[in-house]
């Protein structure tokens, strides 16, 4: 009987095991619709428009703004990622977050294939406490990056006007065409506003 009840846990274990594994991004499978994935995210809803669900909550104690991301065709999840919400007077804070984030995304996917920071602008580069000046200058940035087998997995840390955005992005392969149709017409609905903007002004 013991070893019939030990078989059988072990079996649960083993199960629920593979059901984390069978996930791409939190709880959610690539393809799967908005109502889905509502379902499965238990944090209250912040934000809902025809391509995206937005929520907010604490990863590797990381305050982030969680975006979801389907395609406009068939309603299909096909990407997904972190925004930190964390601000710093000290921006070498933000290189302390990304490598809290990555410590804990290693811990999940294995270690990266990509692991880097590349400058742009040498002037800081042998100056370690100054290199998150650096980024926040858009002198240097960071690149981590892993490859599992469904997704694409990118989080950067980098800045403009002294402001640094560290981000973590989860694309799917198989629907790599319908996101980069979103992008395109985010980037043309961009240069139709504010590209006739700049020409009015010239």
């Amino acid at each position: 009987m013991f070893k019939s009840l030990n078989i059988a846990l072990l079996l649960l274990v083993l199960a629920s095991v593979c059901v984390g594994q069978n996930t791409d991004f939190r709880e959610a499978k690539w393809g799967m619709s908005k109502n889905d994935v509502k379902s499965l995210e238990h944090l209250p809803l912040q934000g809902e428009n025809q391509t995206s669900l937005v929520y907010q909550d604490s990863i590797a104690g990381i305050d982030v703004v969680i975006g979801y991301t389907f395609s406009t065709d068939s309603n299909q999840l096909i990407a997904g990622g972190y925004l930190s919400k964390a601000k710093y007077k000290s921006q070498n804070k933000y290189i302390d977050d990304f490598n809290t984030m990555k410590k804990y995304l290693t811990g999940k996917y294995g270690e990266p294939n990509v692991d880097k920071i590349r400058w742009l602008n040498n002037f800081f580069k042998n100056s370690p406490e100054k290199v998150g000046f650096a980024v926040a200058l858009g002198h240097a940035y960071y690149l981590t990056e892993w490859d599992t087998q469904n997704t694409v997995i990118t989080m950067t840390l980098s800045g403009q006007d002294y402001e640094i955005q560290h981000l973590v992005s989860f694309k799917s392969k198989q629907y790599s065409e319908k996101l980069d149709h979103i992008r395109k017409q985010a980037e043309e609905i961009y240069n139709q506003k504010y590209g006739t903007e700049q020409s009015s002004r010239n």
